[in-house]
């Protein structure tokens, strides 16, 4: 039933009365012609005053809504409230993660924004139609309707704020990149004929080395004494590896000789102070060295090794914290060991750069800081020792003890009395360096450490005036490069530009020969630490054309020497990646001719795979068939990864044959993986499995997450298979040696492949001098079991593996249980594995029979 309300003459309402009797009403006068009329139970009112003209017969007025409708109205307004929230929250997720796009290396970013966002956008401009045609005609709610009309109008304006930040990031990007920030400095070039005479200090250094590690040992002990042979065979490595003359075979047994050694024997002093080139932590280097010292209290003379290990032992109990010795102990040793030195001759009279650089080495801050008085006072009590290394090391005390006191913050940051203290112990620096360079102008050291104090109390010419002076010594010496460097940041005395210019002018002398030009390198990728801005400055022309350059210098020197030469040229390729110049990248990915390298990946992030994929995408690599087909395989959906790698091969020019062979790798991967999901067993016998790996480097071939790897380094026999470790694996076979009496190394490898090694789990069946063992290691250096057992003419082996444990079989014995094994694997926190079954050619010639891989 329709019922008005209305407003009479007076401004009283009245109602509810039919709607015959509103017309009689307005007929009589009693309502008014513009007094409101309602009609009762609309939830918005309506004014009817038009539809009841005074006079006349009435029009027919709108029908009225049921009830039931305007719960109906109220839904949809609530569930368009729901859509724009929903359109609303994507939107508004991206742009909080906008800081993205700051580092977007190519165009397509925006596309892929937009293809992302457009179908909330049209959702919330869709929403907003119907909103307001709705309120146009007064369908809705008042409360839903406003809620919807901000909701989506919100998520049109988060839209347009994300792209357009997507935009303006890129164009602030260009602004860092072409804009100098701070105070542009000219930079002067470089003399490009400068001496580099770092290799004769070396030399001399190598020398002393050599006659008071190896020779003196070598006079010194009897050639029957317990492990003789093995004690020199490890101090002969170290000594040839100090001199930088091991081959990549002695590199190998010299790492082989330190695991061993390490775990298993601390008998010579000499030999375990041969181990600290390792990378070990500081508790096993306290232990070692401690160890080493107690054997060098029974033996007379040879104070500058003792020196040595002193000076190491407090390092390493000052970084191993407590429970590992005494640190005032060790630095007593220490000081009273270079006391006896030099006073018994160790260091000749051109041999003081040795001893400089001894003390100069690890350990040198923490003796500084501890002892630095006493340090100084033990060189500058003997006369022997010449003023200008006193002077030095004077000086290198009063720059620790002013930054100690100025602190590491910014400026605003430090105290009046921190600046005064500061000021003070430069100054006393600057009289002891400036000392030391008058007494010996052919010598860096001091120079360059005169480049330090200058950037806190100088500027940029005076910087560079001890700069010139410490090149003029050595045009190689890397400190001082360095050092003015860090001072043309904006924070100091220069800009990103004069950064820039500075790299430039290093790699404009060409020395190749040095790593002078590899320092606008070193230039853009300091301003990309402080700008964040990998896209904008490596698309800039004049430092994209610098940097290739330079990496197309070192590779073609590099020419005898195929890893050094993939790693620049994957410098190359990663940098036209990142600058988005992508016919650049894909010739570049060619003249890499392999995998790229290992190294360079890990400074973007990425491994090899992802970087070739991004050359050959364009930097649309995910939409890439052999990105979708590397997904399929993952997922175990066989037909799909084929059908998208058949896709990726007609996408693929025939003048690609690096990228070809990756598909072929792919395809193979496939096949493997299908055929051990089928539950069949892959042969893997005369290199199988190798048919697409002869021209792949050893360290590359590892280029995907949790799969298994057969392979070896260097000359070792090459075997390839990868799957998933999402069940159990096992692997089989045989092996023998030739000769049966050589020793030899065979060992499975297991870990994260894109970490460094000691991220690797070894298992190690090993002969070696007639004493058979198998051993299970964490990392490199800590053994957790090792057995003994006897290898015959042909050995039988059974690896079991599976995501938290195996155990491996050899000759019918258990010589790794599954709760060892489950333990290491634990550690490690991966489900990547490598297996890698080698042995040194030098030493004898494995030969593997029958080998399978199967699920059980």
């Amino acid at each position: 039933m329709n019922e008005f309300h209305y407003v009479d003459r007076e401004g009283r309402q009245q109602g509810p009365v039919q709607e015959s009797e509103i017309h009689r009403l307005r007929q009589e006068g009693v309502i008014g012609h513009e007094s409101p009329i309602w009609r009762t139970g609309w939830t918005n009112w309506r004014i009817y005053s038009a539809a009841f003209p005074q006079g006349g017969s009435p029009p027919p007025l709108p029908r009225s809504r049921p009830r039931v409708f305007s719960r109906v109205a109220g839904l949809t307004g609530w569930l368009l409230v729901l859509v724009g929230l929903g359109a609303a929250l994507p939107i508004a997720f991206a742009l909080v993660d906008g800081f993205v796009f700051l580092t977007a290396s190519s165009d397509h970013v925006e596309r892929d924004l937009l293809r992302e966002l457009l179908p909330w956008g049209l959702t919330s401009a869709a929403g907003l139609t119907v909103v307001v045609a709705l309120m146009a005609r007064r369908k809705l709610p008042a409360v839903p309707a406003i809620l919807c009309l901000m909701l989506n109008l919100g998520s049109l304006g988060l839209l347009f704020v994300t792209v357009a930040m997507n935009r303006a990031s890129e164009f602030k990007s260009d602004v860092i990149a072409s804009i100098s920030q701070g105070d542009f400095v000219e930079i002067d070039p470089l003399d490009s004929d400068g001496r580099a005479t770092g290799p004769e200090r070396e030399a001399i250094q190598d020398a002393w080395y050599r006659r008071h590690m190896l020779t003196a040992w070598l006079e010194r002990t009897p050639t029957n004494a317990p492990g003789y042979a093995r004690h020199r065979e490890v101090i002969e490595l170290s000594v040839r590896r100090a001199e930088s003359s091991l081959s990549v075979d002695e590199w190998d047994r010299f790492n082989l000789l330190y695991r061993d050694y390490v775990s298993v024997e601390k008998l010579d002093a000499h030999a375990i102070l041969a181990c600290m080139d390792l990378d070990l932590p500081w508790t096993t280097r306290a232990e070692l060295l401690s160890a080493a010292d107690e054997l060098f209290d029974r033996q007379a003379g040879n104070h500058a090794l003792r020196f040595l290990c002193a000076k190491l032992l407090g390092e390493s109990r000052a970084k191993a914290g407590p429970g590992h010795g005494s640190v005032d102990e060790a630095d007593d040793e220490t000081l009273e060991q270079l006391r006896l030195a030099i006073e018994a001759g160790a260091y000749g009279p051109d041999e003081w750069i040795a001893l400089s650089f001894h003390i100069a080495s690890i350990g040198a801050d923490g003796l500084l800081e501890r002892r630095g008085p006493d340090l100084i006072k033990a060189l500058g009590e003997n006369p022997s020792v010449p003023e200008w290394l006193t002077e030095r090391w004077k000086g290198a005390w009063e720059i620790k003890q002013a930054w100690k006191a100025r602190g590491g913050g910014f400026a605003n940051s430090v105290s009046d009395r921190g600046w005064d203290l500061f000021l003070e112990h430069s100054a006393r620096a600057e009289v002891h360096l400036q000392r030391s360079w008058e007494l010996e102008p052919s010598l860096p050291f001091a120079a360059q450490e005169m480049v330090y104090v200058q950037l806190g109390i100088g500027g940029y010419e005076e910087m560079r005036l001890w700069f010139d002076r410490t090149i003029a010594a050595d045009f190689d010496y890397g400190g001082a490069y360095g050092r003015l460097l860090w001072g043309l940041r904006p924070r100091w005395h220069g800009s990103h530009q004069s950064m820039l210019e500075f790299g430039r002018v290093c790699a404009a002398t060409k020395r190749f020969d040095t790593a002078v030009p590899w320092r606008m390198h070193e230039a853009v990728h300091d301003v990309i630490s402080e700008t964040k801005q990998h896209a904008a400055l490596l698309r800039r022309q004049d430092v994209y054309q610098d940097l290739i350059g330079v990496y197309s210098g070192y590779a073609d020197i590099a020419a005898d020497e195929p890893e050094r030469r993939r790693r620049h040229l994957s410098w190359k390729l990663a940098t036209a990646v990142f600058g988005a110049h992508w016919d650049d990248a894909e010739r570049f990915l060619e003249e890499v001719g392999a995998v790229p390298s290992m190294e360079v990946c890990r400074q973007f992030e990425l491994n090899p795979q992802d970087l070739a994929l991004a050359a050959i995408g364009r930097g649309d690599s995910v939409n890439h068939p052999a990105f979708q087909a590397v997904l399929h395989l993952g997922n175990q959906r066989f037909a799909e990864a084929s059908a998208a790698l058949r896709e990726a091969q007609l996408l693929t020019a025939p003048n690609r044959p690096v990228f070809r062979r990756w598909l072929e790798i792919l395809a193979h991967q496939v096949g493997v993986q299908q055929q051990l999901a089928d539950g069949s067993p892959i042969a893997i016998t005369d290199g199988e499995l190798d048919v697409a790996w002869e021209q792949f480097p050893a360290d590359a071939r590892m280029v995907s997450a949790n799969h298994i790897e057969l392979s070896a380094h260097s000359d070792y026999q090459d075997l390839l298979s990868r799957f998933d470790l999402g069940s159990e694996v096992v692997i089989e076979g045989s092996f023998s040696i030739e000769p049966p009496e050589a020793d030899f190394e065979l060992h499975l490898k297991y870990g994260n492949f894109y970490q460094f090694q000691s991220a690797w789990r070894t298992v190690r069946f090993r002969r070696y001098r007639d004493e058979p063992m198998i051993g299970l290691s964490r990392g490199l250096l800590q053994p957790t079991h090792t057995g003994k057992t006897e290898f015959e003419e042909e050995n039988r082996f059974t690896i079991v593996l599976t995501p938290v444990g195996g155990s491996v079989v050899l000759n019918g014995s258990e010589v790794i249980d599954a709760e060892g094994l489950r333990d290491n694997l634990l550690r490690s926190g991966k489900k990547q594995f490598g297996i890698t079954f080698g042995s040194s050619p030098e030493q004898a010639k494995i030969t593997l029979k029958d080998v399978t891989l199967r699920r059980p």
